[in-house]
């Protein structure tokens, strides 16, 4: 009974722990950040930002939703074995993407997801898996491109390069085994429930946050054959959808490189090549609410690693958000145009044309 108290009343302190990091760390992060700032500085490089140049780079987000929407589209069709509409995965990325904008890691889009496949298409347990490879697929391009693009990046004297080289190398590699281990899994019970206990774990996390947004629905066995998991990946298909997981970084760091520009910076493009995967990997971790305070100060960290002054990397940061702001503002639109149909009537057909 005490080991039960002691137990509970850790897991309680843990959990307000986390909670108090999540607020507080962006909190500390803005204060450090306005303590450092020229404020001077700053106001002269927006006034003297070109309008048509920002503007040209906030028509960048919605194209990252397109391509966001159709990954996510390619997914389902590959592993539901259904004809997904266009409109339906473009539509619902959009809403999830407003309503899990305050959620840690955008978790709250995923769990949208999850919920809205699952309610149209059936097969929670494979919507659960597609939100798991997106996720994986996404995080071996981000490593991969930084892995590569290193020695072409100009050369600073600083180790904190190097690290997160190094991470990337570790988080490259490591789902190398993971893959193999997979690959026999059915031939290995040990695995077999390790990777149970991931999908229960994840799933039961996403289910959590989709209650809190009113999402409920999900009641579903959500046990995972690991067949279900490794069969989809040898389709020639899928390598489509490691280059759409491309196109997001090449379109973000494209969007990037206009607003340097919009500003009278010149960056040369490999940098923001290379440290948009860092950014976006960083911001895949589910530390604060939107990314808010974490995401300055990030862009401040990473882009001074090679020169760029704060004031001017905490303004394409605000660009940057923006972007998002618009996408939210775009999928806010089409809840409110869809208040009777909250989840779409769109027919969905099996790949043999058949309803």
């Amino acid at each position: 009974m005490n080991n039960l108290i002691r137990y509970q009343t850790a897991q309680n302190l843990f959990t307000w722990a986390r909670r108090i990091f999540r607020f507080g760390a962006p909190v500390i992060i803005l204060y450090l950040i306005a303590t450092r700032i020229d404020f001077g500085l700053l106001k002269s490089s927006f006034i003297s930002t070109k309008s048509y140049l920002f503007i040209l780079g906030l028509l960048h987000a919605p194209v990252l939703i397109l391509i966001a929407a159709f990954r996510w589209r390619l997914l389902l069709q590959q592993y539901l074995k259904k004809i997904v509409p266009a409109l339906f995965a473009l539509k619902h990325y959009w809403i999830g993407q407003a309503l899990g904008f305050f959620t840690p890691a955008s978790l709250g889009l995923d769990a949208y997801r999850i919920v809205v496949g699952g309610k149209h298409f059936g097969g929670y347990r494979k919507n659960i898996l597609i939100i798991l490879i997106e996720k994986i697929m996404a995080l071996i391009t981000c490593m991969a491109i930084i892995v590569i693009l290193y020695p072409f990046v100009p050369k600073i004297m600083d180790n904190r390069i190097k690290q997160i080289v190094f991470i990337a190398y570790i988080l490259l590699l490591l789902p190398m085994p993971v893959i193999l281990l997979l690959a026999f899994a059915d031939k290995n019970r040990f695995v077999s429930v390790l990777f149970e206990k991931l999908v229960n774990h994840v799933s039961a996390t996403l289910k959590s946050i989709g209650k809190r947004m009113g999402m409920n629905g999900v009641s579903e066995d959500v046990r995972i054959p690991l067949s279900m998991v490794t069969e989809p990946l040898s389709s020639p298909r899928f390598l489509a959808v490691i280059a759409l997981s491309f196109g997001i970084q090449l379109v973000s760091s494209i969007k990037s490189q206009i607003y340097f520009i919009s500003l009278g910076y010149d960056v040369p493009f490999i940098i923001n090549l290379f440290v948009t995967p860092t950014i976006y990997f960083i911001f895949l971790l589910p530390i604060s609410l939107g990314s808010i305070g974490i995401r300055e100060g990030v862009y401040i960290l990473m882009y001074g690693l090679f020169s760029v002054p704060p004031e001017i990397a905490l303004l394409v940061s605000f660009y940057n958000l923006m972007g998002i702001l618009l996408n939210n503002a775009v999928g806010g639109v089409i809840i409110l145009l869809n208040r009777s149909e909250p989840h779409g009537g769109e027919v969905v057909k099996d790949e043999s044309g058949l309803s």
